[in-house]
């Protein structure tokens, strides 16, 4: 623990976990690319799991790396509201990306209706 007024020091990335999760979204990347003669060495072809399973378990171990330390010095009840607090920063992360998106569709097929 950390002394009072002194913040935790912020653990560093895992390179490794980094390099699977990029690796992941490659191999998907190429499993959905039409015409693309890599699909057939992607690891689903051999009766593995697909790269998304890989993707999100990566991710779990960086949430827990992330967090396990807030359940192990600070209790349950801590811990799952500093997951909760997370989730909903990214839910709403994710609802500001989609009305860009959104917003960005709209005014180019309004250009290109009119132009």
């Amino acid at each position: 623990m950390s002394p009072a007024g002194t913040p935790p020091r912020a653990r560093p990335r895992d390179p490794r976990l980094d390099f699977f999760r990029g690796l992941a979204m490659f191999i998907i990347v190429m499993a959905h690319t039409p015409g693309n003669v890599w699909t057939l060495w992607i690891p689903a072809r051999f009766g593995f799991s697909d790269a998304a399973e890989i993707f999100v378990f990566c991710s779990g171990m960086a949430s827990a790396i992330a967090f396990g330390g807030t359940f192990a010095s600070r209790g349950w009840i801590l811990g799952a509201v500093r997951t909760l607090f997370r989730v909903w920063q990214v839910y709403w992360a994710h609802i500001g990306a989609f009305l860009v998106t959104a917003a960005l569709m709209a005014v180019l097929t309004a250009a290109e209706v009119t132009g």
